[in-house]
């Protein structure tokens, strides 16, 4: 039963031929009951072979390469553009008053005056903060009201193409598949997807904030930056290759873990009556082995990532402490030290950008999984 529930192989182990002990019986009734018996094997070897090459349950597909960009249309489309629209305002808004604090402060300071006039500079300070807590409260809002959005309106349609699925999809798909789709992947929608797109939108304006500030003050720094971000890109497209791929594996091989349990309780007593009960621990424990496998090498790939990731952000400081010192005769002391600051910073945000962009691309696999199911033919209505 473990194995496929194999007919055959359950009838040689627990079933006996019949035999007639009659010393009476005649040759000519002896005759028929040969040649049934020996007729009897080819017929199931005949349906061996016919189940070996003709399974019944479709493997599950795995995907490879990028996902597609359909998917992040899909994505947007059910989260709908005014959410997107208002994410990317809301953020953009936030991170351009967090910079324009920094020069305000900045020109605060170079003023001569500025003690005579400090109502003023604090008052425009205050405005400045105001607008931009509120539209990091917007921007929060936008995420979480969009992102739940996504989440009902991709279940809706996959609740509805499942319901009117023909019975051959049911035939050939495990009732583990179906149930990973409606729990893990819709969850992530629910709640990892609210914080990766959070974290990945205030990660890219926080970066983009910072290197303008940086270009601003001293702008030989562009000369450093292009080929920087030519290699943070090529580090973060390796990785992100390795890491997709292992959530893929990951998503893939937590299925069997779904199916087989649903199968044990569904035939919890004919289990304990062939007192089978070890041999499906162990082919639990299997699968669950098979799962747990995907996040060794993801680990391995994080600590790769960080290595590199923390040597081009020390490259990044270096030069633009280097290039301030060189410019001090066209810079103050504010202006260099606010290049600097930001600098510091740069470290940081960086690398949660490669994460957060990777992290993004794998919580996508959810999606495109949820997809595949929302693609099914449906029965004629």
């Amino acid at each position: 039963m473990a194995l496929k529930g194999d007919f055959a192989e359950l009838m040689d182990q627990f079933t006996t031929s019949v035999v007639d002990d009659d010393s009476d019986s005649t040759h000519s009734s002896e005759g028929p009951i040969r040649a049934r018996a020996s007729t009897s094997e080819p017929p199931a070897q005949t349906t061996d072979s016919t189940v070996d090459k003709s399974k019944l349950v479709e493997i599950e597909t795995t995907g490879s390469g990028n996902v597609k960009f359909e998917i992040y249309k899909k994505f947007a489309k059910s989260m709908s553009m005014f959410w997107t629209f208002s994410i990317i305002t809301g953020y953009a808004i936030t991170n351009g008053c967090n910079s324009g604090s920094s020069f305000w402060i900045t020109y605060w300071t170079e003023d001569p005056n500025g003690t005579e006039r400090n109502g003023y500079y604090l008052g425009i300070y205050a405005v400045i903060g105001f607008c931009q807590a509120v539209s990091l409260w917007y921007g929060w809002s936008s995420i979480v009201s969009g992102s739940l959005l996504a989440s009902r309106t991709l279940h809706q349609k996959l609740l509805t193409n499942i319901i009117h699925a023909p019975m051959h999809f049911f035939d050939t798909t495990p009732m583990g598949r179906v149930i990973n789709r409606f729990s893990k992947d819709i969850d992530v929608l629910d709640s990892i997807m609210q914080m990766t797109l959070r974290v990945l939108s205030s990660t890219v304006f926080q970066t983009l904030a910072i290197l303008a500030t940086i270009s601003i003050q001293t702008p030989i720094f562009i000369a450093v930056f292009v080929p920087v971000m030519v290699i943070y890109y090529l580090i973060q497209k390796f990785y992100v290759t390795t890491s997709r791929q292992l959530k893929r594996l990951e998503s893939v091989t937590r299925s069997p873990i779904y199916s087989h349990f649903s199968e044990t309780l569904n035939g919890v007593s004919t289990i304990r009556a062939y007192n089978a009960n070890q041999r499906f621990i162990e082919v639990s424990d299997q699968r669950v082995d098979n799962n747990q496998m995907c996040f060794y090498p993801n680990a391995v790939a994080n600590c790769w990532l960080s290595i590199r990731l923390e040597f081009l952000a020390n490259l990044i400081i270096f030069f633009a402490a280097l290039l301030s010192v060189l410019s001090r005769g066209s810079l103050n002391g504010a202006e260099i030290g606010l290049s600097i600051s930001y600098a510091l910073n740069i470290t940081l945000v960086l690398n949660w950008g490669v994460r957060m962009f990777a992290e993004m691309e794998n919580n996508v696999v959810a999606v495109e999984r949820i997809d595949e199911y929302t693609q099914i033919e449906s029965e004629a209505k």
